[in-house]
């Protein structure tokens, strides 16, 4: 599934840049169209997160609280003005507040909202088999 800029609650070090862009040289994407490639070839069932309406990055969190670069105070941000904001996780506070949370909690992990939807999804697919 893709995903914002991810942020781990318990370690700020511990974070990744949305499917917006490439790390590494490779797009989230490349490796979503792989698992449908293989899932093709073997002969499975693959349920499509990445490319699907119901997440996309506009929804994954409502917000991402940044230092305002122009001002430095906090602003929140939501998707795509945050992009090439900085985030530093050694002095910057934790960006996702509990009023972020949307479809994920952090950019990455579903939340309740999230799970309802990777769940209709899947009740969806199973039904057409």
């Amino acid at each position: 599934m893709q995903r914002e800029d991810f942020v781990y609650i318990a370690d700020k070090h511990n974070n990744a840049t949305g499917s917006y862009a490439a790390k590494n040289g490779q797009w989230l994407s490349q490796f979503a169209d792989a698992v449908k490639q293989i899932g093709e070839y073997e002969h499975v069932k693959v349920i499509d997160l990445y490319y699907k309406r119901g997440l996309k990055l506009s929804n994954m969190v409502k917000f991402k609280r940044l230092k305002d670069p122009q001002t430095g105070e906090y602003k929140n941000f939501s998707y795509p003005d945050f992009q090439g904001i900085p985030f530093n996780p050694d002095t910057d506070e934790y960006p996702y507040p509990v009023e972020a949370i949307d479809n994920t909690f952090d950019g990455l992990h579903p939340s309740d909202k999230g799970n309802q939807v990777i769940a209709d999804m899947l009740v969806s697919a199973l039904k057409k088999q």
